[in-house]
């Protein structure tokens, strides 16, 4: 019985010994965060919605981009429904909301999704924080739903293809950094994009907050081979505040082989003043 005693005395001395180094020992240095878009805390959920009627031949294929957030905030919930207005008025092939509360946008139900519907146009919700997200809502069938994520795993916006008609898609991004952090990296995160398909025919679709400069962003997308059609308007580019624009905050670019043709603008009609201080911006694309 002695024997054994020493025995495991000896035993359990070895393994507090071991214990002791183990948690001494240097630990191996963390692994660099990957620079390409890596996973989000939340997908993008894509709905389908029913198709659509074509549209009319030779028809140019237009593009609105605006930011619901007002003075007092995102817009409320129970205001989306005038959403329809704008959808109906503008007639987008493709229309993306920024700051769209998740209580309004995020599940079938919501006023957004149950106006898109009545609408008969596809949509799709990114979440971005715990309160809002980004929307995309088009009279044509999504595919590849995806997101895009900063090095931390934070959600700046998404990806997706739209097929307008047989054998023609784009493959659109849908950018909108939550704060000034992101809004650096989103920018490394479009380049990063792009470069996974050289070939496709990328439409962007952005806004930044007022704290932000879209300037540096805008520069570095156009080096990576994206075409700004709101810089032949100058200052007629600027987008917020809504009544009297001084900043340019919301941005539409394109593959540079689409520029020929693209039109742009900023949508200055009063009746938009309700919805956000930021003013639609719209491109339209030769057919």
């Amino acid at each position: 019985m002695k024997t054994v005693s020493r025995w495991l005395a000896v035993v359990i001395g070895v393994m507090v010994v071991t214990q002791a180094w183990a948690g001494t020992a240097p630990r191996e240095p963390a692994k660099p965060a990957p620079t390409k878009p890596a996973a989000a805390p939340a997908k993008p959920t894509a709905a389908k919605g029913t198709p659509a009627k074509p549209a009319a031949p030779g028809r140019p294929l237009r593009l609105i981009n605006l930011d619901l957030q007002g003075r007092k905030g995102p817009l409320p919930a129970n205001e989306y429904q005038e959403i329809k207005a704008v959808i109906v008025y503008l007639e987008p092939d493709i229309l993306v909301l920024h700051n769209v509360l998740r209580s309004a946008g995020e599940s079938a139900g919501k006023p957004l999704p149950k106006l898109t519907s009545s609408l008969e146009m596809y949509y799709a919700f990114q979440p971005l924080t715990d309160t809002v997200g980004s929307a995309l809502i088009t009279r044509h069938p999504i595919s590849q739903a995806t997101y895009l994520a900063d090095a931390s795993g934070a959600a700046v916006g998404m990806q997706m293809t739209v097929r307008p008609s047989k054998g023609e898609s784009y493959s659109v991004l849908v950018v909108r950094p939550p704060n000034l952090a992101t809004s650096k990296a989103a920018t490394g995160v479009v380049v990063s994009a792009l470069k996974q398909d050289p070939g496709a025919q990328y439409l962007l679709l952005a806004s930044f907050s007022p704290e932000t400069s879209v300037t540096g962003a805008v520069k570095a997308w156009s080096k990576a081979g994206l075409f700004d059609p709101g810089a032949r308007l100058g200052k007629m580019s600027a987008t917020y505040p809504g009544e009297k624009p001084k900043e340019r905050l919301d941005v539409i670019m394109l593959s540079a082989g689409l520029r020929e043709g693209a039109k742009c603008r900023v949508v200055r009609d009063p009746r938009y003043g309700k919805l956000s201080a930021h003013l639609p911006v719209e491109v339209t694309l030769s057919p």
